[in-house]
């Protein structure tokens, strides 16, 4: 008997000191405590469907499966969590004294919601906390919905960890997931419950490997989810920050180091930047800047002055090399990504030879659709207009291009217009053109319109058409036979082209000498860069009848750039000593 008693008296004793340690290691006071302090502190009713749970490395409370209601008047809730862990010293749990001044809270989702009456779930009035919170988050997100306007903002995969100041003001300091990148935020805001009132100062910053932005200023929800103050954003690559925003561009060259400072003014999904900066590589411009979110395809809005400006830049790559047009995609089907009203004034436009002239340049860019002008404005009788447009929807896309110019001088345009480096003169020249096609060469093989050009004191560079008329006579020549210095001065020059399936007919070409005048007739291959030309030269003095200089015209063919020049006599080209014979016999040639 003595044995059984001692037996019965140790299981007492282990019933005993099991129920204590039940009752001292048992966290569930815990969620008292928290639905506590929550009802206090915040006014709300805090659920924890997943119980209370003791963990020991470190020693904390877990809370599972928590959430907190959004408020009386609002379904919902304003935060659900998986898990918020409570950091307790060894006093705090045997005392259940937990402070709640520091929690973790493991994917979770804080709803900040506008009801149709305009009341915001975060609105807490009467309750402040009593002391601040240290807070870490972890794979959680934030929702944004007004249901005044249907706008909504989600920011995914944050881990970070931040504070809760008993003045009500809130910061942030980890990474996010934008757009599929992982982005470094920081964030600071002074007055929760300000920002729906008179607006609260918040600071924001946001990096990425697509670029950065920052912001200093003031957030407010009152009427519409905004935005005011001092803003930059920038990007080493707008190609790649484009396609972050989500903007469907094709592959091609783009823009390095570009950036916008200004004072910003959001209101909705429509960003303002006033009195901005604008970095585009070299380019440097000022102005207002405008990105409107609010329909389906993205519009940009921009009036814009620059001390400078060079066009180069802004025009496609044509893919050119080695003198051969391009056969690299001009990526016309990345119009259809964004819409644009973007106008340039500057007191020095450079492009090509043509540099530092008045030039006001604007884009509208509609439905894919782009339309382009250039107003080049060199003197107060001279002026150049120059309308494009590009149409992406037909396939192949669609080009086209006018050009209007008075009193302009052919060297600071030509080139890069046209290709046309040789000639020089002022004077008037329109075009009207239009391709189709996805690339340069495309395009060029598809070209048609007219063209016409008409210049006094104009001088054909690198060409002696006297010398080489009179070469011509006695030799096949195979190119100009120019140098840098030779040329042919003419008093004026006048010519029109029609252009059909990239091959351009020469209706007439009159270049007027004092005693020689020379037309021709004929085509160009725009597209093979080859020609095929015959041309006749007259000469006489002052006051006397024109004569011909020789009984034939002048044959004109093969590469623009070297092209065989002989007289148009049956069968020079197969016995040339004959050719030239018989040329001998039809009349006295000057020089021979």
């Amino acid at each position: 008997m003595r044995g059984l008693h001692i037996w019965a008296g140790a299981a007492i004793i282990l019933l005993v000191v099991g129920l204590a340690g039940w009752l001292i290691l048992s966290p569930g006071w815990a969620v008292s405590l928290a639905q506590e302090q929550v009802r206090q502190q915040l006014g709300r009713t805090l659920d924890v469907r997943g119980g209370a749970h003791l963990e020991f490395s470190p020693l904390a409370i877990r809370l599972d499966e928590v959430s907190i209601a959004a408020g009386d008047d609002f379904d919902g809730t304003f935060l659900t969590a998986k898990s918020v862990r409570i950091p307790v010293s060894v006093g705090q749990f045997l005392t259940r004294s937990a402070e709640l001044s520091r929690i973790i809270v493991e994917e979770a989702e804080f709803a900040f919601v506008i009801d149709d009456r305009g009341r915001p779930s975060w609105n807490f009035p009467g309750n402040t906390a009593s002391l601040p919170l240290d807070i870490e988050i972890d794979r959680s997100s934030f929702r944004y919905f007004d249901m005044r306007n249907n706008q909504a903002l989600v920011l995914g995969g944050v881990t970070a960890r931040g504070t809760a100041g008993a003045d009500g003001g809130v910061t942030l300091n980890g990474t996010a997931e934008i757009a599929g990148r992982l982005a470094r935020i920081e964030a600071s805001l002074k007055s929760l419950a300000r920002v729906h009132a008179d607006g609260s100062p918040f600071d924001l910053a946001i990096e990425t490997a697509e670029g950065a932005a920052s912001f200093n200023g003031r957030l407010s929800t009152a009427k519409v989810l905004s935005l005011a103050g001092a803003a930059t954003a920038s990007s080493p690559d707008l190609r790649s920050a484009a396609r972050w925003m989500g903007l469907k561009i094709e592959d091609g060259t783009s823009f390095k180091q570009v950036s916008i400072a200004g004072v910003l003014d959001s209101a909705g999904r429509a960003v303002a930047f006033r009195n901005a900066t604008v970095v585009l590589d070299a380019a440097a411009l000022a102005g207002d800047v405008v990105f409107d979110f609010r329909n389906a395809v993205p519009k940009l809005q921009a009036a814009l002055a620059a001390p400078s400006f060079r066009l180069e830049p802004f025009l496609p790559a044509s893919g050119a090399k080695d003198g051969e047009w391009g056969t690299a995609n001009l990526g016309f089907q990345s119009l259809r990504a964004f819409d644009a009203e973007v106008t340039v004034e500057t007191d020095a436009l450079t492009y090509g030879a043509l540099s530092a002239v008045p030039a006001r340049l604007g884009a509208s860019l509609a439905g894919g659709k782009l339309s382009a002008s250039v107003a080049i404005l060199p003197g107060p009788a001279a002026n150049l207009i120059l309308n494009a447009s590009i149409d992406p929807a037909p396939q192949p896309a669609t080009v086209s291009f006018d050009v209007k110019a008075e009193g302009i001088e052919a060297a600071q345009v030509l080139p890069d217009l046209l290709g046309i480096d040789w000639l020089s003169g002022t004077g008037s020249f329109t075009a009207s053109l239009a391709g189709a096609g996805q690339t340069q060469q495309e395009l060029i093989g598809t070209l048609k319109g007219t063209a016409t050009v008409s210049l006094a004191d104009a001088t054909l560079k690198r060409f002696d058409l006297a010398a080489i008329l009179g070469s011509a006579g006695t030799r096949i020549l195979d190119g100009w036979q120019g140098t840098a210095e030779a040329g042919t001065a003419a008093s004026a020059l006048t010519a029109d082209l029609t252009v059909a399936d990239g091959i351009a007919a020469l209706g007439s070409f009159t270049l007027v000498q004092p005693d020689l005048t020379i037309t021709a007739a004929g085509e160009a291959d725009l597209l093979r860069r080859a020609i095929d030309l015959r041309a006749e030269a007259k000469g006489g003095a002052a006051g006397e009848e024109a004569r011909p200089l020789f009984p034939v015209g002048i044959l004109i063919n093969g590469s623009w750039d070297a092209p065989r020049i002989y007289p148009d006599v049956p069968g020079l080209l197969q016995n040339p000593a004959r050719g030239f014979e018989d040329l001998k016999a039809m009349t006295a040639v000057p020089g021979n």
